[in-house]
């Protein structure tokens, strides 16, 4: 397996994307970080910028971008699957072939470079455009979490339907009342 490690700052030449055999793995190791570097913001705003544009030229050269899930989640890896007749890209990874279809990915924001994202031994990716099955979606919660049963017995008010504009218009409504009352009875505002 050959594994090309790349620094961001240097010029990417063909030696950087040649092919070794079957395998063929990039990783950007110099990633833009947040620490101090040599020219403080310029140095930062540099650093970026060399990794955008070569994740711009992986991008060209139908390189993806490829998350494979372990035990904690690892920075990305720059691979190139390759169709050998099957239909479906390919690439092999520590002995195990992982398939690349196009329903399993989705667009980078920034560079447009494809996303896939595996299991450690799954051959296919994790499908992020589509719904989980068992997934619960946000309007089912809020009206689960509003229908759900309550550990203290209902009391006194909660028999009455009573909100917060009702109970407003209720209390103006009393004190109206009893200034009537009381301007009736003799008494003055």
């Amino acid at each position: 397996m050959s594994d090309h490690r790349l620094v961001i700052g240097e010029p990417l030449d063909e030696d950087d994307l040649r092919r070794n055999g079957e395998d063929e793995q990039v990783e950007l190791v110099d990633a833009p970080r947040i620490g101090q570097p040599r020219w403080g913001v310029l140095g930062k705003m540099w650093r970026a910028y060399r990794n955008h544009k070569n994740e711009r030229k992986y991008a060209d050269k139908n390189y993806v971008k490829w998350y494979l899930i372990g035990s904690g989640w690892p920075g990305p890896k720059f691979v190139k699957p390759e169709g050998k007749g099957g239909g479906i890209p390919e690439y092999k990874h520590d002995g195990t072939t992982y398939l690349f279809p196009p329903e399993g990915r989705v667009p980078d924001r920034d560079s447009g470079m494809f996303v896939y994202v595996h299991q450690k031994d799954e051959v296919t990716p994790r499908n992020l455009t589509e719904a989980r099955p068992y997934a619960i979606k946000g309007d089912e919660l809020d009206e689960y979490l509003t229908k759900r049963a309550t550990k203290s017995p209902p009391s006194f008010f909660d028999k009455f339907d009573l909100d917060g504009e009702t109970i407003l218009y209720a209390s103006i409504g009393i004190v109206l009342l009893l200034a009537v009352v009381s301007s009736l009875m003799g008494g003055g505002l």
